[in-house]
């Protein structure tokens, strides 16, 4: 079994492609594997690509941190997201950790201010759910 060496360099925003920004936002809501992704674009539209073609754009992602390939099965999940303005369940679950280490050692001082300010950012991480849905 050959073994990727991972590029320690992350992509910035210009050098993603359409595809690739597609991409991330199947990552966003779960697993894909390039099969779906396929799917998924043929029937909403977006674009006619290959499998092949969007397996080479998953292993670029991995390649830079930005994806990895669970058990080198051919289903991927996100990693980090390289969009600038990306607030996805990546981003927010690494603020809501952070606030919760936060408030943990606000009581540790003693601070009830300092946890309230970190409980309030803790809340702001966690996306409001519509009463509808």
């Amino acid at each position: 079994m050959q073994v990727e060496q991972a590029n320690p360099m992350t992509l910035s925003e210009d050098q993603l492609r359409d595809v690739d920004r597609d991409l991330l936002d199947y990552l966003h809501e779960g697993r894909v594997t390039p099969v779906y992704a396929r799917d998924r674009m043929d029937e909403e539209g977006i674009r006619e690509v290959t499998s092949a073609y969007l397996q080479q754009r998953l292993k670029r992602l991995v390649e830079h941190n930005h994806a990895r390939n669970l058990f080198d099965t051919g289903l991927y999940e996100l990693t980090d997201d390289p969009r600038e303005d990306a607030t996805g369940p990546t981003q927010r679950f690494g603020a809501l950790l952070d606030a919760l280490k936060e408030i943990d050692a606000a009581f540790e001082r003693g601070d009830p201010d300092a946890a309230r300010a970190a409980l309030e950012r803790a809340q702001e991480a966690i996306p409001e759910r519509d009463s509808n849905a």
